[in-house]
């Protein structure tokens, strides 16, 4: 039985402030309205600029963080293909021969396959999974497209 945490879209983030190294609360709304990225850190008051650079953990007691409760936490992807993601994806003989003309040599064209065909299946929370449907439906002209919820089993 899979461990389902809490859905939480109330997204923001944790920064860690420059002078003292606390972490203070910024809401998704005023990360993306700042146009100077400048916050006032809530322990020692002083202004700092946010961003990548001081991004903190949101959850410092979050299971995913123990790598030993990776396992019993589901997981979750969307994509556009209800036959997704195939037990295997091996490269076709046409792909084989192309990479063959190119003249790459049997050891390099075996290592190659391997890595083709053990791709890792890019997971992640429910929050995650259907903010990436969103922005591919915004951004990536799937705006029409049926989407398919995967969860880890």
């Amino acid at each position: 039985m899979l461990i389902e945490r809490r859905v939480d879209f109330a997204n923001g983030y944790r920064m860690r402030c420059e002078s003292c190294r606390a972490s203070s609360w910024l809401t998704a709304e005023d990360y993306a309205d700042s146009p100077e990225a400048m916050m006032t850190c809530s322990s020692c008051r002083e202004e700092f600029n946010f961003g990548p650079a001081v991004v903190d953990l949101r959850d410092a007691e979050d299971a995913a963080l123990d790598d030993t409760c990776l396992p019993q936490l589901a997981w979750y992807h969307t994509t556009t293909d209800p036959g997704w993601p195939l037990p295997s994806k091996p490269l076709t003989a046409d792909e084989l021969e192309a990479l063959r003309k190119w003249g790459w040599p049997e050891e390099r064209l075996d290592s190659y396959r391997r890595r083709h065909e053990s791709q890792a299946l890019h997971l992640g929370t429910y929050e995650a999974a259907i903010e990436s449907m969103l922005r591919r439906m915004r951004n990536q002209g799937n705006g029409n497209s049926q989407f398919y919820l995967g969860r880890s089993v």
